[in-house]
């Protein structure tokens, strides 16, 4: 284990810099937070480069052998790990990490649940989507045209580790829609003017979810292409849509229920 005493540090001042999209996309790094998130990404095959424990978690020795083998350690002092995170009450742990590839699958799983997330801009909509996908066992979420970096440290933090075990994909919705068709998979929007409600119309077998930016829905290409549009019933007076990552897990809940 090496230690690191100065916040001025190049490898400090580096996790620092990945506080930015346009730094993450620049190295191909970027940074994961938490003890409970550092060991889901592990699991699922994120390549950690380098992990940074304040002096508390350093002494959890058992901790520290989980990951001495595949990286290298450091040690902060505390007034060093403040700078590098995020959270107010940190657990003293953080890590530096690969960016995944993030390709279509050249193959689905029988009867797939598939979450298509348009241009999603908040990074907290992304994290508890990929929660709740990850909680119903969802095949795969594909992230189209999106206004905000998949590797957001908020993201991470609010999908408590899930972003590492969805499978997961980037494209744009024009390739989206080209893998769907190609894989035979129903696709079902969301919207408020639809005609039928989404408890009483749900297809089985394969299927794809369409969920719509937080501040515009679906966009008129996949209203356009979908094949089915469901709306979620709205009975007050002073709302007309719920929260996308709401709006998703009922979607999502739905599917399960019905058969996925």
């Amino acid at each position: 284990m090496e230690r690191i005493e100065s916040r001025r540090n190049g490898r400090i001042l580096h996790l620092v810099e990945l506080r930015k999209a346009d730094a993450r996309r620049r190295s191909g790094h970027f940074f994961i937070e938490g003890r409970r998130e550092c060991l889901r990404a592990k699991g699922n095959g994120i390549n950690l480069l380098e992990i940074y424990l304040d002096e508390s978690a350093a002494a959890d020795g058992e901790f520290v052998k989980i990951f001495s083998g595949n990286c290298r350690v450091f040690m902060l002092p505390s007034s060093v790990f403040e700078k590098i995170s995020l959270r107010e009450n940190p657990d003293g742990v953080l890590a530096l990490a690969k960016i995944p590839e993030m390709k279509l699958p050249k193959s689905l799983a029988p009867n797939p649940l598939v979450i298509v997330a348009e241009s999603i801009e908040k990074p907290g909509n992304l994290g508890a989507i990929l929660r709740t996908a990850d909680a119903a066992g969802c095949n795969l979420l594909i992230a189209t045209d999106p206004l905000m970096d998949f590797w957001n440290p908020n993201a991470i933090r609010a999908s408590q580790g899930a972003i590492f075990s969805v499978p997961a994909a980037i494209c744009d919705n024009g390739d989206a829609l080209k893998f769907l068709r190609n894989n035979g998979i129903f696709i079902v929007g969301t919207g408020p003017s639809a005609e039928k409600c989404y408890w009483d119309s749900m297809p089985m077998g394969p299927l794809a979810i369409a969920i719509g930016n937080e501040h515009n829905g679906l966009s008129a290409f996949w209203m356009e292409n979908v094949d089915l549009c469901l709306r979620i019933p709205m009975c007050g007076s002073g709302s007309d849509s719920l929260n996308a990552a709401t709006a998703a897990a009922l979607f999502i809940y739905e599917a399960k229920r019905t058969g996925h």
